[in-house]
């Protein structure tokens, strides 16, 4: 009889101990969460600080773009008048008289002058776009990390409770390992 009875304390122990191991597991996922959700935070402030400058860089320099089209258009005017001949056709309306020619206006700016900075346009935009994804991705996962957190205890807490549970743990393998030398 006392025989079946620590039997069965040794089985119960057995499911204890199988209990507390996975207890810990899940605590240990839960710290593990925690501290993934501080080094994720960081990166997204690491973003967000970089994005600000980054846009207004970019808005900057999209308004140059565009004033730089604008001087290159209001230009050509200028350019094809240069070489108006008296009673020779204009390339643009064919009158081959020319009263009152169009005169470049200063700081000319020329058509590889505009490409270029139309290609810098282009790279800070990229730029741009990269950082914008990678702090909405990063924002997704602080946010998913987020409330996979909001219904456990703080980190400190997890880690009392992970102290306690192996402590416990090791209680069981104890009274185990005693039952087991017992012959139990």
């Amino acid at each position: 009889n006392q025989l079946l009875v620590l039997n069965e304390q040794f089985s119960l122990d057995h499911m204890e101990q199988s209990k507390l191991e996975q207890e810990i597991e899940k605590l240990v996922t839960r710290i593990e969460n925690h501290q993934n959700h501080s080094k994720v935070k960081k990166d997204f402030e690491g973003f967000s600080l970089k994005l600000a400058p980054m846009t207004i860089e970019f808005n900057e320099l999209n308004t140059k773009v565009t004033q730089a089209e604008n001087d290159y258009l209001k230009n050509q005017a200028g350019i094809l008048a240069e070489g108006l001949m008296e009673n020779e056709a204009c390339p643009v309306c064919g009158s081959t008289s020319h009263p009152k020619p169009a005169l470049k206006a200063p700081g000319l700016i020329t058509l590889e002058e505009l490409e270029a900075l139309k290609e810098l346009r282009e790279d800070n935009r990229k730029k741009l776009d990269l950082l914008s994804n990678q702090s909405a991705s990063t924002k997704t996962l602080l946010d998913t990390i987020s409330k996979t957190l909001d219904d456990f205890p703080t980190y400190g807490e997890d880690t009392k409770d992970i102290e306690e549970k192996k402590r416990q743990l090791s209680a069981i393998k104890e009274q185990i390992s005693n039952n087991q030398s017992l012959g139990i």
